[in-house]
């Protein structure tokens, strides 16, 4: 009998032997393999139909001719073996798989730098195992969150919790050894492979980001270790040794896996698992709490066998039903009555639970008023929302208690009804000012949502369902409102910038041809001072797929070679031709100019000397003439126009209102706000494509410091809170110029629109006068921050 195994085939009887590991274990860590494996050898797949071109690109643009023949080596060879490389990396991964499971600690002893066996290694292979070494690095730095989480979760399937990096059987540097080795097939010398190396770098790399990401999704969905909280993580980079969590233990809700539809009993008691860790936390941080339980073990807090939790005392449901409706009779607070209003202002959850406590209440239910009241503590704490939408989404106190009585996968499933509820009243308080008051239309409809909940609800979460779908609608119609008010403000802020990128169109045209310097002095400054305003003019007014424009560049040119020496009695003759038209067309500019009698009068003089000139240079036997030297004084003497139109944009480092934008510039002539009715013409986002060609600013600034980047990458609809001294102001990013530098804000409502650069609120955000408000959900951010104190009490 042949007992010789497939070549593709790796098996983990020996890992089984050393570890005990039971059947599932070593089955989900098939799957990894196989997974892993695929994804891998498609990804070298689509490297090495790309190569061809890569490697022949590289080696046009050597300019040594050694080089090229390299580049030109390498490509060759990785087309003619590729079958054999795609292979030989399949097999090498699997195999390398196979020897870290059974000996995890040989790999990374394979090579040690530090022993003097260094200089028995080939030269050739130990330069190929440097570059495997800074590949990996790469590599781990560029899928740092997601390998450091895979990191995690094999660790926990191999039993080893001080796993090294290396010793990750689906670690880069596996994944790169393999690649190393399946280059042998090369049949070539080492700069042949090291470019391959390179090649597959570069190519390569970014899929492997999603390797581990499907991995890691992959693990989960088979419950092993569901939830990877921070600090595991900053555990697992600074190199502390990682306390192995209980399984299937839910930390945090970030990348909670959700179950829908009928589910067996397994998976029931899989989402009871974070209320079941939330009570257990609890009891360790309060030693009082198990004297007065009678000693009971945490495990009185687990779920039940069928995979759910006793059911609620209905004389409990009565009692917070009652509560809900405004009854408070039953419950007393040293002798005094509380009633619904006092919901509104402050945490009355421990209250209540003296009152249901006598009602039959179990210690669970006793352990989920504390752990509901702990999640309003950290909403009536959380400065984001203001003190009034807080005291209305208090009253959902004993709404939102008798939903976490009635279903404990409240905490743990982000689609529940109620949960998704509180996160969006949460969302629509960001932007409310308390300046608002009472009477402002978002207020006046979240304290309709919150009465509908407590006159509705019994036990039936739909009501829920449509208060959200109902809130939702309202604040889609509001958000739609706000966008037609700040169109107004953002077509000010358009309007200048595009007539910023008009005037530098002009002047690159106009000094695109003075930089030849082939001209006389005067027709240079009549071109920058004179003619660049027509030709401003014609684009405004026109376009630049017009004829005017055309036109007025054609004239522009005319003018100048006009003014070169005539050397043949055609060009002579065409002069001739050409002088009436043009000197009405530059007769009309200096007209539009407004330019004084006196000026003018100059320049024409001037410029029938540039003729002569250049029709006597040209004459056979004459020597070349120097080009006419303007006299001391500038015939023209005025700037360009439309300097302080522009300049309010490129200065607005500070808020400004857009009003201040959209008003003239003082001293403005007639051609300026003819100019400026001419933009406010245009539709909001004409020729986008064209202004955004003239922004390299996000470019350069993402290169600077974080700052610049935060700045940069922001999207429409952040929210942002600036501060000075001791007030504060919130804002939502309501548009974008089209060269990306420079920033609408308003209100919640479309109002009150500010602006900013781009470089200005970079520098707010540096110092902090400027704070991005963060908007994730409410309840994860109250059970990731209930889940941190609890565990930091319990360590303590």
């Amino acid at each position: 009998m042949n007992n010789t195994a497939p070549k593709n085939i790796v098996s983990l009887s020996e890992y089984d032997k050393a570890r005990k590991v039971g059947s599932e274990t070593i089955s989900l860590l098939n799957e990894c393999r196989d997974m892993a494996a695929e994804l891998l050898s498609k990804s070298l797949s689509k490297m090495l139909d790309r190569i061809e071109e890569s490697l022949f690109e590289l080696a046009e643009k050597a300019l040594n001719h050694d080089v090229r023949n390299v580049y030109l080596e390498a490509r060759g060879k990785a087309l003619a073996h590729r079958d054999a490389i795609e292979s030989e990396f399949r097999r090498n991964f699997l195999q390398g798989f196979n020897k870290r499971l059974v000996a995890p600690d040989a790999a990374s002893k394979k090579l040690d730098f530090s022993s003097l066996e260094l200089s028995l290694v080939d030269t050739d292979d130990f330069e190929a195992t440097l570059a495997v070494s800074d590949i990996a690095k790469r590599l781990k730095n560029n899928c740092n969150d997601e390998l450091m989480a895979l990191d995690y979760r094999v660790s926990e399937l191999m039993h080893k919790t001080d796993l090294a990096d290396d010793d990750n059987p689906l670690g880069p540097k596996a994944i790169c050894e393999a690649f190393k080795d399946a280059c042998n097939q090369l049949e070539s010398n080492v700069n042949v492979k090291l470019i391959i190396l390179k090649q597959f770098d570069q190519l390569v790399s970014d899929d492997i980001q999603g390797v581990y990401k499907n991995l890691n999704t992959h693990l989960v969905n088979r419950n092993v270790i569901p939830v990877i909280t921070p600090d595991m993580l900053r555990r697992r980079a600074s190199g502390s040794p990682m306390p192995r969590p209980a399984p299937r233990q839910q930390e945090r809700l970030d990348d909670k896996v959700e179950t829908v539809g009928d589910q067996p009993p397994q998976a029931q008691a899989t989402e009871q698992e974070l209320f079941t860790t939330l009570q257990q936390l609890l009891t360790r941080n309060d030693a009082g709490m198990a004297a007065m339980l009678g000693g009971l073990s945490q495990n009185a807090f687990a779920p039940t066998s069928n995979g759910g939790f006793p059911e609620l005392n209905n004389s409990v449901l009565d009692v917070l039903s009652s509560m809900q409706q405004g009854n408070f009779g039953a419950v007393a607070l040293n002798g005094a009555g509380l009633d619904l209003a006092q919901a509104g202002s402050g945490n009355i959850l421990r209250d209540v639970k003296q009152a249901v406590l006598g009602q039959g209440a179990t210690q669970i239910d006793g352990m989920t008023i504390d752990i509901v009241a702990m999640l309003f503590d950290y909403i009536f704490d959380d400065r984001q929302i203001p003190d009034k939408m807080k005291a209305l989404i208090g009253r959902l106190q004993i709404p939102v208690l008798k939903v976490a009585m009635l279903d404990k996968k409240f905490f743990s499933k982000k689609s529940h009804p109620a949960r998704q509820l509180l996160d969006t009243l949460a969302l629509a308080a960001l932007g409310w000012n308390e300046a608002e008051g009472e009477g402002d239309r978002l207020y006046c409809k979240i304290d309709d949502i919150i009465h509908r909940i407590l006159s509705e609800f019994e036990e039936n979460f739909d009501v829920f369902e449509s208060a959200r779908l109902d809130l939702e609608a309202f604040l889609a119609e509001e958000e739609r409102l706000a966008q037609e008010r700040a169109e107004s403000s953002a077509k000010v802020i358009y309007e200048r910038e595009w007539l910023q990128m008009a005037k530098s169109t002009v002047e690159e045209e106009v000094q695109r041809r003075i930089a030849t310097g082939d001209m006389p002095e005067v027709i240079g400054q009549f071109l920058s001072l004179q003619w660049g305003n027509l030709l401003l003019s014609v684009y405004v007014k026109d376009g630049v797929e017009s004829d005017n424009w055309r036109n007025a560049l054609q004239t522009m040119d005319d003018l100048i070679w006009s003014v070169q020496p005539k050397r043949s009695p055609e060009e002579r003759m065409r002069l001739v031709s050409l002088l009436p038209p043009m000197l009405k067309k530059l007769e009309a500019a200096l007209e539009i100019n407004q330019t004084p009698k006196e000026s003018r009068e100059k320049f024409f003089a001037a410029l029938v000397q540039c003729h002569a000139s250049a029709i006597k240079s040209g004459m056979p036997g004459k020597a070349p003439e120097p080009m006419p030297v303007i006299a001391a004084e500038p015939i023209f003497t005025h700037p360009p126009l439309l300097v302080n139109v522009t300049s309010p944009v490129a200065e607005a480092k500070e808020l400004v209102p857009v009003e201040q934008l959209g008003a003239p510039p003082v001293g403005a002539s007639s051609f300026e706000l003819d100019l400026i009715a001419s933009a406010n013409a245009r539709q909001l986002n004409d020729d986008v494509a064209a202004i955004q060609e003239r922004a390299p600013v996000v470019t350069s600034v993402q290169a600077a410091d974080p700052y610049d980047a935060m700045a940069a990458n922001l999207k429409r609809g952040a929210w942002i809170e600036f501060r000075h001294d001791d007030s504060a102001m919130r804002a939502k990013l309501a548009w974008v110029s089209p060269m990306k530098n420079m920033y609408l804000f308003t209100n919640r409502q479309g109002l009150n629109a500010m602006s900013i650069s781009l470089e200005g609120l970079a520098a707010k955000l540096r110092s902090g006068s400027a704070v991005i408000v963060e908007e994730s959900a409410l309840v994860d951010r109250a059970v990731s921050s209930m889940l941190d104190a609890l565990k930091s009490g319990a360590a303590a």
